[in-house]
């Protein structure tokens, strides 16, 4: 990896396919793909700069601090592949790694973002927004209701059940798929610092679900 500068080999493919963030982009994904953009262009000062002001505004940002430990680690030649903090869980840097990918991924795809899909059709005068998430790209799309059609608003990075898609039953880490109505706000100062700026539990398990035997509960998206 980095030694004399390569970026991870993990992330290298990725970057060689694109990975030039306009200007004008400011979200996380724009910065961390500068940063490692700066990475692969032996810019270690500038891959640093990018990551220090990442973390100022998203202090929680776990992905980041991984690759500031390995900019640091870098410049003392200590670092032969992508988390080579010594000690460092290899599956909670396998997670990051997955996320990294993830993460310049949707850089790749913002075009297609402002596209509603097509099963998004028709909004009722009630519904004020609607929410897709795409599992495969990890994105989470808001779009409004303009006068019964779907206006694309923006789109967040988003994780999903440890072990996938498919929920069937109570605790098995997986995510469901189908369409939910959003049941309640729980401001920050009601949650844990693990929920983020608010929580909004899903009504899931619907009518389909109960139908087919899926169970569980506690379905929020939060962040």
């Amino acid at each position: 990896m980095l030694h004399r500068i390569l970026l991870p080999s993990l992330l290298c493919g990725l970057l060689a396919n694109t990975v030039h963030a306009a200007p004008d982009l400011h979200n996380t994904e724009a910065q961390l793909a500068k940063s490692l953009q700066a990475i692969n262009n032996s810019r270690l000062d500038i891959a640093l700069n990018e990551v220090d002001s990442l973390l100022r505004a998203n202090p929680n940002f776990k992905l980041a601090y991984l690759v500031k430990g390995d900019l640091l680690m870098a410049r003392a030649g200590a670092i032969n592949h992508f988390g080579s903090a010594a000690n460092a869980p290899r599956d909670k840097i396998d997670e990051l790694r997955d996320e990294a990918r993830a993460r310049l991924q949707r850089v790749q795809a913002q075009h297609a973002a402002q596209f509603p899909p097509r099963y998004l059709w028709k909004l009722d005068s009630r519904q004020k927004y609607a929410i897709v998430v795409d599992a495969s790209r990890s994105t989470l799309y808001v779009y409004e209701n303009v006068d019964g059609e779907p206006r694309y608003v923006a789109d967040y990075y988003v994780t999903i059940g440890k072990l996938g898609t498919e929920k069937i039953s109570e605790g098995d880490q997986r995510t469901p798929i189908g369409v939910y109505f959003v049941k309640a706000n729980l401001p920050k100062n009601k949650l844990a610092d693990m929920y983020g700026s608010g929580a909004y539990p899903l009504s899931y398990p619907n009518e389909w679900d109960r139908r087919n035997g899926r169970t569980g509960q506690g379905i929020w998206i939060h962040g």
